[in-house]
């Protein structure tokens, strides 16, 4: 089952400039992963959370990857 929400619900506007999503993201209840985009880089990234002990004694923090990364898909070998 997927769930999509954007990052944002409520903006409170100061001036006349135009609003955007910051970040989307998907969670898949059944795999565990949560999968997001940002407005600064469109390609999505996925985090595991299957992988990780939930039972740990601090957080865990991760980057959001926010800066644009590109995929040659035709590189020579």
């Amino acid at each position: 089952m997927y769930k999509c929400y954007n990052g944002i619900e409520g903006v409170v506007k100061t001036t006349q400039a135009y609003d955007y999503t910051q970040y989307t993201f998907v969670m898949v209840n059944s795999s565990l992963n949560y999968d997001y985009k940002t407005y600064n880089n469109q390609r999505i990234r996925c985090i595991q959370l299957g992988n990780e002990d939930f039972d740990a004694a601090t957080g865990k923090i991760w980057s959001s990857g926010d800066s644009e990364d590109i995929l040659y898909r035709n590189n020579k070998k």
